[in-house]
């Protein structure tokens, strides 16, 4: 099965993760696939959420890191959350 969702995704362009919830797995889809799935390819990632803090503002609880690959380029309105320091 999974060999058949990285066959698909080969095809995909764009790409959004979207969840309705906190702890939907979102953070667990997107490192997959930033390990798996896109390997030698350049990629591009951008966030509208809340990013770069250690633990959740809402639920106190520790934050899953994102393991980015080298050579991907990110947009994230670091300035505007001021998350990033």
């Amino acid at each position: 099965m999974l060999d058949k969702l990285k066959s698909d995704l080969d095809q995909v362009r764009t790409m959004s993760i979207v969840g309705m919830c906190k702890n939907a797995g979102k953070t667990t889809v997107l490192n997959w696939i930033l390990s798996e799935v896109q390997r030698g390819k350049c990629m591009a990632l951008t966030s509208i959420g809340r990013d770069g803090e250690s633990t959740d503002v809402v639920t106190g609880t520790e934050k899953p890191s994102i393991f980015v690959p080298s050579g991907t380029l990110i947009a994230t309105p670091a300035i505007c959350c001021g998350c990033v320091t």
